[in-house]
């Protein structure tokens, strides 16, 4: 078994010229989810459709949530943060740790 490395997503706060950060607008936080989200769910090994389901939306929604063609509300996000056990702040920012297991090729999963 090999233990995958730790990555954690970063995003750049946009600034003025003289430093004082911008507020984000509502699509770049809409960037910052789904990038969040997409990294969570490959480092657990979640698919779409089940997160979709966990949320209430279907499957054609969710990725059109996660292609940036529709807004996250923020009760989704805040389900995504808590079924992934960060907080809002941290899924919006993009500020959590990717860890966990990645399986060697031929491994069965335990479930």
């Amino acid at each position: 078994m090999r233990e995958s490395r730790g990555m954690t997503l970063l995003f750049r706060t946009a600034r003025f010229d003289d430093g004082r950060a911008m507020a984000p607008t509502y699509n770049d936080v809409d960037a910052h989810v789904s990038a969040t989200v997409r990294g969570l769910a490959a480092a657990q090994q979640i698919s779409h459709a089940n997160l979709a389901t966990l949320i209430g939306i279907g499957t054609t929604q969710f990725s059109a949530k996660m292609q940036h063609r529709a807004p996250w509300k923020l009760r989704e996000a805040a389900q995504l943060a808590d079924h992934f056990g960060v907080t809002l702040d941290d899924l919006i920012a993009g500020q959590v740790h990717l860890g966990g297991r990645r399986q060697a090729s031929g491994e069965r999963s335990a479930t």
